[in-house]
């Protein structure tokens, strides 16, 4: 019987290769009592699915709510850690606006202040397309603005490499913890078994195997050196 489930929010990729967790779901489930659950929101997959996706935030977290309330009453009083990778953290975002609380929040390489300012020039396809994901997560939104400030018990991960969500868009004013990972894009969760030791596998797995969550203080994770916590 599961004693803890780590509920997934994949981002705007949806269930493709490169945002499945799978090698996240199957190093969590290494560990007796863990059962993960991933949440699937998108209505389109394959090429371009994040132009060919015309529902908002709030709209597909509608859809990720239901996921939710669906797992919670399979398991009834069974904490829950609730994850979401990049547009799925705003989503995450958006269900605790909505009232809903997690054993743990933990949002990944997400765009709280907004994409990457290159991305702009994208902005005249994405008005022909009417993505409206697009203009909600642009920075200075209003819907930014409209999810007020960041949990304060929120973990925030992000890499240092990200150049679709900039270390100042992934951390926010207000925090739990933040955790740097030295080396890692924006694909905190890959797919390809070479690429897990640097990258927010192991600092989940560690995090869950240790039951300890350093939080006012900077250290190197023994076991991972490479990455680096940073508490407030």
């Amino acid at each position: 019987m599961a004693k803890k489930i780590y509920f997934l929010i994949p981002g705007w990729s949806g269930n493709s290769p490169h945002q499945n967790f799978s090698l996240l779901r199957e190093h969590l489930e290494e560990i007796p009592g863990i059962k993960v659950e991933i949440a699937e929101y998108l209505e389109v997959s394959g090429k371009f699915a994040k132009f060919r996706s015309k529902k908002s935030v709030e709209e597909y977290a509608d859809k990720v709510k239901k996921d939710l309330e669906r797992v919670k009453n399979e398991n009834p009083g069974i904490p829950i850690v609730a994850v979401g990778h990049s547009l799925g953290g705003l989503i995450l975002r958006q269900l605790y606006f909505w009232g809903y609380r997690f054993e743990e929040m933990i949002l990944a390489a997400t765009p709280s202040k907004g994409f990457s300012r290159k991305f702009l020039l994208l902005a005249p396809l994405a008005y022909i397309c009417k993505v409206k994901i697009f203009f909600q997560i642009m920075p200075g939104s209003k819907f930014l603005e409209s999810l007020g400030e960041c949990p304060k018990e929120a973990i925030c991960l992000w890499g240092s490499d990200d150049l679709v969500v900039p270390c100042l868009s992934a951390v926010p004013t207000k925090m739990g913890q933040g955790i740097l990972i030295p080396g890692c894009d924006h694909g905190l969760f890959p797919h390809k078994k070479e690429k897990i030791a640097h990258s927010a596998i192991p600092v989940l797995v560690e995090r869950e195997k240790r039951k300890a969550l350093p939080v006012f203080f900077i250290h190197f994770c023994p076991s991972y050196p490479h990455v680096l916590h940073i508490g407030s």
